[in-house]
């Protein structure tokens, strides 16, 4: 190695610093990247200024049975049917008649409790069945900034965590559609909710003796908002592929991927299905086995297209389908 001179080494060592500045500020801007990014998570999800409730909440009141019905009591099932009573109640009141072993549905109705007959909401109901615990949910921001209430469910023990959240909704809900989407937005932020809690007509039954946190919160409109742009981003549609398919229905092939690239990632089962059957028919087994899986990468496609033998749904159900969802001809 060459012999450096006093200013050589100098010089060295200035480089060396400089080259450490520059790593520092590189790490720097990164860490506040990082920091600004969970600002603005927080902004969105948890530092809000909580709303919290003034008035009483309408709700459908069953005190006809207690606790959770059998499945072969016909005469307890037709009164969680036809005998509710409308009644204004706090969060608390609410637990506190959940507590007592009371059913409870969080919409309004026209005497029976049917879809057809839904009138308005002010709460949706989220349930967890041992996919979280009361501990994460109870200190979670967004649960102490924006829910109402939380109760344990009749099955919850230590081991495994069962307990409903009730939201206040800001702005009540008259369509039965904007409920059932409102529902998909809040319970895709906990992994593991209860996809059937969107049913606006939906019984809660009682839970004698539960334990009970209120938070006296309310679901803001904006709150509402922020939760579908995340929903709609999490599961837009991705891409499919089109693969060379050289048969006489090459026309329907391409046609199936683009109504495939038009459904949403998380869809209805029944409408899953049906498209499974139409494509099975269509091309086949391997074919569809092959387009699902681009599709929908989480479910058990192989083993599900296996057991496909249904001929009765043709290609037509899955155009059917895919113009719901907003595909069309001219696409």
């Amino acid at each position: 190695m060459a012999h450096l001179t006093p200013i050589q080494k100098l010089q060295e060592q200035l480089s060396e610093i400089e080259i450490n500045l520059e790593k520092i500020t590189i790490k720097l801007e990164y860490v506040n990247l990082l920091s600004e990014k969970e600002n603005v998570l927080k902004q969105i999800f948890e530092l809000q200024t909580p709303k919290i409730i003034t008035s009483k909440i309408p709700i459908s009141i069953c005190y006809k049975v207690k606790g959770k019905v059998k499945d072969r009591n016909a005469a307890e099932w037709n009164y969680l049917r036809n005998n509710y009573e409308q009644h204004e109640m706090t969060p608390k009141e609410i637990a506190q008649t959940v507590q007592q072993g009371y059913a409870i549905c969080c919409s309004l109705f026209n005497k029976v409790r049917l879809i057809e007959n839904f009138k308005y909401s002010e709460l949706i109901a989220i349930d967890i069945d041992d996919s979280l615990t009361l501990d994460k949910a109870l200190a979670s921001k967004f649960v102490q900034n924006y829910c109402s209430l939380i109760y344990t469910t009749s099955s919850h023990t230590p081991e495994k965590h069962k307990f409903r959240l009730i939201f206040k909704l800001e702005k009540g809900i008259s369509d039965p559609v904007e409920y059932k989407k409102t529902y998909q937005y809040l319970a895709d932020m906990f992994k593991g909710a209860d996809p059937h809690c969107k049913d606006v007509c939906r019984i809660f039954f009682g839970s004698i003796n539960c334990e009970y946190w209120i938070f006296d919160k309310i679901l803001t409109v904006d709150m509402i908002s922020k939760l579908e742009s995340r929903y709609n981003e999490k599961h837009k549609p991705r891409e499919i592929k089109n693969i060379a398919f050289q048969q006489d229905t090459d026309r329907d092939y391409n046609i199936a991927i683009d109504i495939l690239n038009m459904l949403p990632q998380k869809i209805e089962y029944d409408d899953w299905f049906a498209v499974l059957c139409a494509m099975v028919n269509t091309f086949g087994h391997d074919v569809a086995s092959m387009l699902s899986r681009q599709k929908w990468d989480d479910r058990d496609i192989p083993y599900k297209i296996s057991t496909i033998k249904r001929q009765e749904i043709t290609f037509a159900s899955m155009v059917h389908i895919g113009q719901r969802y907003g595909w069309t001809f001219s696409r």
